[in-house]
């Protein structure tokens, strides 16, 4: 192969790497300014129990409340494909702690 492939072939897999890298933050959504990477996970052995994290909460504990809700609401659908919810310790109560610079959320997915 000549150099001018060669190089050809390494721009074209820079660009399609690039492309991927695009579609993946274009999925993201930011709350409050902030992209969070809020997580979701079962709670005990019932899968309509969880607990959320989302980590980097002192940046915007706003932002962090709300990116947690959504992961609450999407973990909801995924698992049973209704967003119905009640919280144990929700996004709007008071006083919620940051603890290690992480929310975190508890609740569970109601009405399946």
């Amino acid at each position: 192969m000549r150099a001018s492939h060669i190089t050809g072939l390494a721009l074209i897999a820079a660009l399609l790497a690039a492309c991927g890298q695009s579609e993946r933050r274009a999925n993201r959504v930011a709350f409050d300014g902030v992209e969070f990477r809020a997580r979701s996970e079962q709670v005990g052995e019932e899968r309509e129990e969880f607990a959320i994290s989302v980590p980097r909460a002192g940046q915007s504990p706003e932002g962090a409340r709300k990116a947690g809700a959504h992961e609450a609401t999407r973990y909801c659908i995924v698992n049973f494909g209704r967003s119905d919810l009640e919280w144990e310790i929700g996004p709007e109560d008071e006083g919620l702690v940051i603890e290690n610079d992480t929310l975190t959320l508890r609740g569970r997915c109601d009405g399946w």
